[in-house]
């Protein structure tokens, strides 16, 4: 059986010793590992958060090419960190027909397969293929593990000491990836053939062809999403390793392009900043979002709040009460919440007729440019969807929190 997931996401930044830091002080990661190919200096850290997986990598200002041992085994889990500003750099997904989906990526004409190659160590041998996407810096990193028994991946080693603190995290959710005015529809286009994703409808305003489209003003975006919750439905059991379930998160991707050539909106100003396409954020999952938000706020983070009067829209909404939270909380959290209860419900992944609930908040941007930052959202009998009340006040709060740093630098940052 076909299967395919998400098995971590890499970043490469500045100071790598300062945003591990940031993360285990802020949003409650811990230390689980770091790679053994590098000296202390090079700062390769692997961070987790129950079933979340980062490896936080130096970032290099020059565009040097790689050298024959780069482009072989020393590529693993290593390269593309040349870049002129912090990005996340690669996604790597866990599967078991790579063959299938690099024949895919030839025929598709599109993207390129950097290296096909195998890993080993004393745990067994992982075969592995770095992908370049077509759009922006991001590259794929796929994994075989079929023959490892190792804890995360060969040349890693894995600290013993495990968290300290409770859990309010439990796996990536979804990844947000911005593009050009113009190019979503290749983009949905290009993973879905290539890893054989589907499309992933994220509201009843959503259209199969047009996508679903926020207006506000003269600005706005459009957003595809896909998903591939069904290769994720393997038919064996997750490997368990420290309490974990490897490799069973399925891949979700949120594509969105602006509406418009203005350099003001959020999506422009993430493709100017960037340098180009690239993931903007990454939505981590939480059972308990009220409990995150102020447990992670506590601890230091910054959330962007929601329209002044989001609340006033929806506090005699049948959703809040029933959910079980009050009005109060939400407000004070800032979290902003969606639900079939509502007039015109949105869609759910799978299709019911009980109800399900959304929650969602935006953290403040982490980088120093407006290029990145973290969504946390609770999905109650629901894996997929997005709501559109909640995406349209996501969008206005941070268009808000934009014009009001109006080019500063964040207080938030790392």
């Amino acid at each position: 059986m076909t299967f395919l997931g998400l098995h971590h996401v890499r970043f490469a930044v500045g100071d790598p010793e300062k945003f591990v830091s940031f993360l285990i002080r802020r949003f409650g990661f811990y230390h689980y590992g770091h790679r053994v190919s590098d000296g202390e200096a090079n700062g390769a850290t692997v961070l987790c958060h129950n079933n979340v997986y980062f490896i936080i990598d130096r970032r290099k200002t020059t565009n040097a090419c790689l050298n024959a041992n780069e482009l072989l085994g020393y590529s693993f889990c290593k390269n593309n960190v040349s870049y002129p500003v912090d990005t996340v750099c690669d996604a790597c997904f866990q599967c078991n027909n790579m063959e299938e989906i690099l024949t895919r990526v030839k025929t598709s004409g599109k993207g390129s397969c950097l290296v096909q190659s195998k890993i080993s160590d004393a745990d067994g041998t992982v075969y592995f293929a770095i992908l370049q996407s077509p759009f922006g810096n991001v590259q794929h990193t796929l994994v075989d593990l079929s023959n490892y028994n190792g804890q995360f991946l060969p040349h890693f080693n894995v600290h013993k000491a495990g968290p300290t603190q409770q859990s309010y995290l439990n796996m990536i959710d979804h990844l947000a990836y911005m593009v050009p005015a113009g190019q979503a529809d290749e983009a949905v286009n290009w993973y879905n053939f290539v890893f054989q994703f589907e499309r992933l409808l994220i509201n009843r305003d959503d259209q199969i062809e047009e996508g679903f489209k926020v207006e506000s003003g003269v600005m706005g975006m459009k957003l595809k999403a896909i998903h591939g919750i069904n290769l994720c439905a393997s038919n064996d059991p997750p490997t368990t390793i420290d309490g974990h379930n490897r490799g069973h998160v399925p891949v979700k991707f949120v594509f969105g392009e602006p509406l418009t050539t203005s350099k003001s909106d959020q999506i422009s100003t993430f493709l100017e900043q960037h340098g180009g396409s690239g993931i903007q954020h990454i939505g981590l999952g939480t059972n308990n979002i009220l409990e995150a938000v102020n447990h992670f706020r506590d601890s230091g983070a910054f959330f962007v709040a929601p329209p002044s009067n989001y609340y006033q829209m929806i506090e005699n909404s049948r959703h809040v009460t029933e959910f079980g939270v009050s009005l109060e909380e939400l407000v004070k959290s800032g979290i902003l919440i969606e639900s079939n209860q509502a007039e015109g419900h949105e869609l759910s992944l799978p299709a019911r007729e009980e109800p399900w609930y959304i929650l969602q908040v935006f953290t403040r941007n982490l980088f120093r440019e407006q290029t990145f930052f973290l969504e946390l959202i609770q999905r109650h009998r629901t894996e997929g969807g997005f709501g559109a009340g909640n995406i349209k006040a996501l969008w206005d709060g941070v268009q808000a929190h934009l014009s009001a740093i109006d080019g500063d630098v964040e207080t938030s940052v790392y």
